[in-house]
């Protein structure tokens, strides 16, 4: 931050962290959650996982490439004032204790019909168990990738489509919906001194 340009565009005292998926736990990472490879890796390997496409990322990867199990380790960002997390991943690797050292205002927001990662296992263990946070639910039918941008690229992710929504569900709105939710979370918990 001591590097000219950021120094004179960011307010280090009103640093938000947002992010989706895999950044979505990255930016709650920095709030203070601290992640157990070896939960993640006991959950991935139950029947409780068998519909959770994340795990899918460990099972097809060659043996050889996945880390060893880690201790835990925290990577809390003193900077990071607040957290908003949109449908984070890794759910599991979390358990009360270690979503308990998140000390920033949480607000998560998560799709309940998730074509990716089970709200129950992923958004929703976020909401529950971090102490004080605030949740958002989807209940329309929109899925992991409701927040990417609006595109019409014909990629998927473990079979499920990146820019094609089901019937019925209209990113534009959600992604104003959202903006007016997200927006007013930081607005409140970033408030200028």
């Amino acid at each position: 931050m001591s590097q000219a340009p950021f120094q004179r565009l960011i307010d280090a005292a009103r640093i938000g962290a947002l992010g989706h998926s895999s950044g979505g736990t990255t930016a709650l990472a920095l709030g203070g959650a601290v992640f157990d490879s070896r939960a993640m890796q006991q959950y991935c390997a139950s029947a409780a996982a068998c519909q959770d496409k994340g795990c899918a990322y460990a099972r097809h990867a060659p043996p050889r490439s996945l880390p060893r199990p880690a201790a835990p380790r925290a990577y809390r960002d003193e900077r990071v004032k607040a957290v908003v997390a949109l449908d984070p991943a890794l759910g599991p690797g979390y358990d009360a204790r270690a979503l308990s050292m998140v000390s920033v205002p949480v607000h998560v927001v998560g799709a309940v019909q998730n074509d990716f990662l089970p709200f129950v296992h992923h958004a929703g263990r976020f909401a529950r168990l971090i102490p004080g946070a605030s949740l958002t639910q989807l209940t329309q039918g929109e899925g992991h990738f409701i927040f990417l941008d609006e595109c019409d690229a014909d990629l998927e992710a473990h079979g499920v489509p990146l820019c094609r929504d089901r019937a019925g569900v209209h990113r534009a709105r959600v992604h104003a919906h959202l903006k007016v939710i997200i927006q007013r979370f930081f607005d409140t918990h970033l408030r200028a001194p």
